[in-house]
This record gives C-alpha cells, structure tokens and sequence, in this order.
C-alpha cells in the first residue's frame, strides 16, 4: 500500500507522446464524487468537506466476523515459501498467490493495478515492471525494464514475477480478469482492488468495470485508493460500486459515497476508530510495510481493542494462527 505523499504533476500516459499533465493535488478532500467540479474540488479546503461528507451521507458499514474478531484481508494475497513442492516461491500479486491465501482460509482479497499500452488492467504494484519481473539468461535473473503501460497487457502477461529480493518464479503476471476469475474459483467473498495509477481516465475506468463484469465478480469487487480524484472517477462511471479511501490522516472524513476507510496501522486509536464509526463508515487498518506497525500478534491484538473490522496483513498464516489462539476462527 505504499505511495508518494506528493505528487504535483503526472503524464496521463506514456505510449510514445507525453500528453498534457494533469494536476493532482493529494492532501486536498476532493469533492468530485458528489458532482463538484474539478476545480472546485482540487481546491475546496478540509472543512467544506466534512460538511458535505455530513449533509450527503454514506454507506453504512459492515459487521466484523461473526465473533467480534477483524475479517482478515489478504494483502496482495500469499507470498512466502510453497505448501506444495514445486509450487514455490509464490509471489505477492499473482494467482497463486491468492489461491494459497484460499488455501489457508482467507475469504477476503487484496491486490494493486495498473494499466497496459492497450487499456487492459493488470495486477502490478508499482508503475514500472522492473521490481517485481524478469527473465533468465544463461540461468541468471535479469529484470524487465519500463513502464506497466509502455508495454500491451500481452506482453506483460507473458513476464514472469519475481519474489523478493529478485528471485525467479515460474508464475506469470496475471490480468485483472485472470485474477478475479480465480478469486470466483476460490470462492472468495470479497476482491478489493488498490489503484495504484494516480490519475486513472474514463477509459480506464471503464475497462476495470468491463474486466469485473466479464469474470462475474460484481457481487465480490471493490475498491480503494489513496487518490480521491481516482475514487471520484470509477464512481462516476460505475456508481455502485463500493469504494474504500486509503487515509493518510485519521483526523479526516472522505467524501461522500465512500463507505470505508483504511488507516495506517501507526494511526489507529480507539478515539480515530470510534469517529469513523460514528460517521457510518467501515474502518480497516494495515500492518507490516509502510504502516508503522510489524505484522505481530501484538498489533492485531491492539487494532481488535480499537474496534477494527478489518486487518490487511501480508502474514495469511500467522493472522490466521493469531486468530485461532485467541478464538475468532
């Protein structure tokens, strides 16, 4: 879930010509999800917003597991050694990945995309392939090199993904229709979708939607972003859908129409839970990278106390083991 806390300007694509940047302004409550014009929306300051988020309203929030324990969300699904020999490594964002947290007992999702050259969504975390693909030569690991979307959604699926710190897999970057026909497979009930593109166009917003409706997985999908501008433009063209902010700031509510926050591990307090609440939000938080908090016992044990309804851990099984102990499972 990581990102930049600034962005002041960003290409709308590079498939040869720059176009026209586009303005993104991150701290700001933007307001476009309720039909406030962009640029009254990049500029209209924190206090407006709370306003509106009151007088307009949202979605209420949904139960934590039937014991009182937060749902686990599988962040970026499974990675880590293999249950099945020949199986392993199974990098984050991948098939596999999500069927090993199936496996375990997750019934919730998590995973990042980005856009191809042609429109297609593909499941990637960052906005370059280098990270996270590469290809052997003369048995050595050689990483792909560029942007998600200079390259076709063919192309990228044919890359094979890498575990950290670079290790070869014999798994493939999947399609975000891939990975939510497996999601149905899996029988999850819930596939939340990160949007990393922090300026995400109609055209892409449609091709999301059109990429869920084809794998049958309306009923299961969501999303969340840190880029309200991101939020407003998915919510323009798919008004139903169920949409969660990503808050680098406790102290603030999202706009209206957002049912759901997600806080940073470090930022969770029972006083910043009870006023999310309060507002009929649903409140996740997230530990491990970038959250201020470890993946521990310790962490999930004090994000249940707040009243947390969801966590999103890289550690399936140890969530899973913690929950047990403590008896949520």
């Amino acid at each position: 879930m990581l990102r930049g806390r600034c962005i002041a300007s960003l290409p709308a694509k590079e498939n040869g010509t720059a176009k026209t940047p586009r303005k993104v302004t991150v701290g700001t409550r933007s307001l476009l999800a309720l039909g406030v014009s962009t640029a009254a929306a990049l500029t209209m300051n924190t206090t407006a917003a709370l306003a509106m988020h009151t007088t307009a309203g949202s979605a209420a929030p949904a139960a934590t597991t039937a014991s009182g324990c937060p749902q686990i969300v599988a962040h970026d699904g499974y990675s880590g050694p293999a249950a099945v020999p020949g199986d392993g490594p199974v990098p984050p964002d991948s098939v596999a990945a999500l069927q090993y947290a199936a496996r375990l007992g997750a019934k919730a999702v998590k995973f990042d995309e980005q856009w191809s050259k042609d429109n297609v969504p593909v499941v990637i975390h960052n906005l370059t392939v280098s990270a996270s693909t590469g290809h052997l030569v003369h048995g050595h690991v050689v990483h792909n090199r560029g942007n998600v979307d200079q390259y076709p959604a063919a192309s990228l699926e044919r890359m094979h993904l890498l575990t950290l710190p670079g290790g070869y897999t014999r798994y493939h970057l999947p399609s975000a229709a891939a990975m939510r026909s497996a999601a149905v497979a899996a029988r999850m009930t819930s596939v939340i979708i990160e949007i990393k593109t922090p300026a995400i166009t109609t055209a892409e917003a449609r091709s999301l939607r059109a990429a869920v409706t084809a794998a049958h997985a309306t009923a299961i999908t969501s999303v969340q972003s840190f880029f309200v501008q991101d939020i407003a433009v998915l919510r323009q063209v798919w008004p139903s859908l169920a949409v969660t902010l990503l808050e680098d700031s406790p102290a603030r509510l999202p706009p209206a129409g957002v049912g759901s926050v997600v806080l940073r591990g470090k930022d969770v307090s029972a006083q910043a839970v009870a006023t999310l609440l309060g507002a009929g939000l649903r409140v996740g938080a997230w530990t491990s990278g970038g959250a201020g908090v470890p993946d521990s016992a310790a962490a999930w044990t004090a994000e249940r106390a707040d009243g947390v309804q969801q966590v999103f851990t890289n550690d399936t099984r140890g969530y899973l083991a913690w929950e047990a102990s403590v008896g949520c499972s």
